[in-house]
């Protein structure tokens, strides 16, 4: 048998130093890549919160009697119609039967029609709630369920949360 003699090389890193910078190298790729992950899954349950304001309706797609609610902001991004339910609650906080449900359901409509109480009109056409689109409630005046003070909650489906707080209160 012959033996192997090794030399000493000077120069080279101690495998002790090389197998720590190694295992430091791995726990700092693998907190970024956890971070990074973490990002999409936090986007994805938190609820964006919309501002608005309300108003009587003044254009032509709906009667002047009925109310507009008018998205101002959205936080962080806009969000897309199939997430996010509507209903309307009353002047002492009760959800007002048969005023409820999800906003692609309503996208588009006119509330000029006798069965819609709730029409979203999407001013942009993106398919998403954004700055600038509006939701008009029927009022009772028009044949709907909805009088001043009554308010709309957008509720973001996902987490069940609402995203307007209390909702958007009707101003006539």
């Amino acid at each position: 048998m012959k033996a192997w003699k090794l030399k000493k090389n000077e120069e080279a890193v101690s495998p002790v130093i090389a197998v720590i910078l190694m295992v430091a190298i791995t726990v700092v790729l693998a907190a970024v890549l956890y971070t990074w992950a973490l990002s999409f899954i936090r986007n994805e349950k938190q609820t964006p919160t919309i501002a608005a304001t309300a108003g009587p309706t003044k254009s032509d797609i709906a009667v002047y009697n009925d109310f507009a609610v008018q998205i101002e902001k959205v936080d962080p991004d806009p969000v897309s119609v199939i997430s996010v339910d509507y209903y309307l609650l009353d002047d002492r906080g009760i959800a007002v039967p048969g005023v409820q449900g999800s906003v692609k359901d309503i996208y588009g409509l006119n509330v000029d029609d006798k069965y819609t109480n709730v029409s979203f009109q999407d001013n942009d056409r993106d398919g998403k709630i954004s700055p600038r689109d509006q939701f008009v409630v029927k009022s009772r005046a028009n044949g709907g369920y909805a009088d001043a003070e009554y308010s709309l909650v957008l509720k973001f489906s996902i987490t069940g949360d609402s995203m307007n707080g209390g909702g958007t209160k009707l101003v006539g």
